[in-house]
């Protein structure tokens, strides 16, 4: 093989890499935590593992010497946590709420026992946003449908940001595709700096800056608007950043 072919595929395998990463990080979030025992000291080697309650899919991380722990690449949904170390019950969490691009903070103190022995914890668990600084807004799949929005489009919901300003006569207005787009202003940059993702490709119109393809409310996971302080693969915008992500199936 030429030199010159090799390092071309070199290249595009690179490129190919760095885009997958893109992708995996613009539409997923994480849960990071630390695991003490009741003294506050920190557990090593205990095992975390995150159950998508939709598709059964399970995610598995384990503590390091520091107790902490960080499970990445989760899609958006509802997850099932179970924490495991020898000496300690097993704890167990419910509902625990995923979002894209969220980080969920989960801090557990396991109590001294068997493994055999089980503590379940159940109901809604404090989504404190601790390890991210993100101004912006999430809408889940229940309220894209439950809350009323002309058109069933997304776009709308924008409004309920704070900073963000819609264009006046230009609500609604179809793209070059024939989407419809709510345009809007974001910290007092202009509209055509803003930029859309759709299941973490780019889908932002080369001219205007609108999305080029608007989904329905009905066919989304998650919305999501990020206005200022965004993660740095979600750059190459002034403005804000709009995440689309479809539903996907079920198990």
């Amino acid at each position: 093989m030429k030199p010159r072919s090799l390092l071309l595929i070199v290249g595009l395998l690179i490129i190919a890499q760095c885009l997958s990463r893109l992708q995996g990080q613009s539409v997923s979030g994480a849960i990071n935590g630390e695991i003490t025992d009741p003294a506050g000291a920190s557990i090593s080697g205990a095992q975390v593992i995150a159950t998508n309650v939709q598709t059964g899919v399970s995610s598995s991380a384990t503590s390091n010497t520091s107790g902490y722990f960080s499970i990445t690449n989760l899609i958006a949904g509802s997850y099932n946590i179970v924490i495991s170390s020898p000496g300690f019950k097993e704890l167990s969490r419910s509902g625990v709420d995923v979002a894209i691009g969220a980080v969920v903070r989960l801090d557990s103190r396991l109590e001294v026992g068997s493994v055999q022995q089980k503590v379940m914890v159940s109901g809604d668990t404090p989504q404190l946003q601790t390890d991210k600084v993100e101004i912006g807004l999430t809408i889940q799949s229940k309220q894209l449908v439950d809350l009323p929005s002309e058109g069933r489009n997304p776009t709308a919901f924008a409004a309920l940001q704070a900073g963000v300003v819609m264009s006046t006569g230009n609500e609604g207005v179809p793209s070059a595709s024939g989407s419809s787009n709510y345009s809007f202003s974001a910290n007092g940059q202009r509209a055509q700096l803003n930029r859309q993702l759709l299941d973490g490709v780019d889908d932002t119109e080369g001219v205007g800056g609108a999305p080029a393809i608007v989904p329905s409310t009905d066919e989304l996971q998650e919305y999501q608007l990020i206005t200022s302080n965004y993660d740095i693969e979600l750059g190459q915008a002034a403005g804000a950043v709009q995440l689309f992500t479809t539903k996907s199936g079920t198990n």
